[in-house]
């Protein structure tokens, strides 16, 4: 089985034709609003989070609006 993992997925999408060939694969972004632009699909976990080598929580800060 194929898979991917694509961190920082915004609303991009870049790899969802991968899920349409058949592949398996997550999807992480710490923007909910920008995760839930890409459309789910049956061989799609979407997860709202952020990678860091901490295993602790932290605050996110918006900078800019462009969602």
């Amino acid at each position: 089985m194929k898979t991917f993992v694509e961190i920082g997925s915004s609303y991009f999408n870049t790899l969802r034709h991968l899920c349409d060939k058949g592949w398996k694969g997550i999807m992480i972004d710490p923007l909910e609003i920008a995760l839930n632009k890409v459309p789910d699909h049956d061989n799609l976990i979407k997860v709202i989070g952020a990678i860091d080598k901490e295993n602790i929580i932290k605050k996110l800060t918006k900078i800019k609006d462009e969602y």
